[in-house]
């Protein structure tokens, strides 16, 4: 079960690899906005100036969104900085690498926005394709089980853990 998931797991892997490089691309002449929007707040997903950018507003009592409610998906041109997604009033801000948070308070919104660059999720989302071709590999030289994928550098005649007599 194993050695089945590994190359289904991979795939979706390289396909998040693909979609996150095609989105770094895009990310620096277009924002991309996906949200929720409720009357009392908004959960939000924006591509742009590099980054993804995961964002929750909640609105103070007695203020509220304004219809209409429900999925959005928009998209607008990217401004030059990410400073332009910073609340009013003077929020906190912190920016390591690509990396950050945004949080503030107007008196009227309370945001929370947690940024992951692009470059991180290509690089967290090619580890498991290179494993899979490095285990195939190691597959194919005859160093692994053809049945239960043991190592079988220890033990080349027969697998320690299924049986298997091991071709020479």
């Amino acid at each position: 079960m194993k050695l089945r998931l590994l190359p289904l797991v991979a795939g979706l892997s390289l396909i998040v690899l693909f979609v996150s490089l095609l989105m770094w691309f895009r990310s620096n002449t277009t924002a991309d906005y996906l949200a929720h929007c409720r009357e009392t707040g908004e959960i939000g997903l924006l591509s742009s100036v590099g980054r993804l950018i995961l964002y929750h507003e909640v609105a103070t009592s007695p203020f509220h969104w304004k219809p209409p409610f429900g999925m959005r998906y928009e998209s607008r041109d990217a401004p030059a900085s990410i400073i332009a997604y910073m609340p009013p009033n003077s929020p906190r801000h912190t920016e390591w690498l690509g990396f950050g948070m945004i949080s503030g308070d107007n008196g009227r919104i309370v945001t929370r926005v947690w940024m992951i660059p692009h470059w991180f999720l290509a690089l967290l989302s090619s580890v498991l394709p290179i494993i899979y071709l490095r285990h195939r590999r190691i597959r194919s030289d005859g160093l692994l089980c053809q049945i239960c994928g043991y190592d079988l550098r220890g033990t080349p005649a027969r697998c320690p853990e299924c049986g298997t007599l091991v071709k020479a």
